[in-house]
């Protein structure tokens, strides 16, 4: 039986991290940056174990920096409403990078 990840279960979401997922390492360091501010704005909350969880347990593709591995916490924790929302939103801040890869979008947009 096929179990589906968390974030493929919404288009949108499945999308967005597959946008991130093909992008260049150090888009993805800053994509993560801008999810981790837009969750903060959204007052969503994650683990304090985060750090030390991540020092033992890297096995995803996004968990090969801290960074990254943090903004899917905050995604994974998200209502499926605020998920949807950053995703749309992260889709844009991806297209903006793709348009002046040389111009990374103000994170506060």
């Amino acid at each position: 039986m096929y179990s589906a990840r968390w974030y493929d279960i919404d288009p949108t979401l499945s999308l967005a991290i597959s946008l991130l997922r093909n992008s260049q390492k150090e888009v993805q360091i800053n994509a993560a940056d801008f999810i981790i501010k837009n969750a903060e704005k959204r007052n969503i909350k994650i683990s304090s174990k985060l750090s030390r969880i991540f020092q033992t347990f890297t096995r995803r593709w996004y968990d090969y920096h801290q960074t990254v591995s943090k903004a899917f916490q905050y995604l994974q924790n998200a209502s499926e409403d605020e998920q949807k929302e950053i995703a749309v939103e992260l889709i844009n801040y991806l297209y903006k990078i793709e348009q002046n890869p040389t111009e990374i979008p103000n994170q506060t947009n």
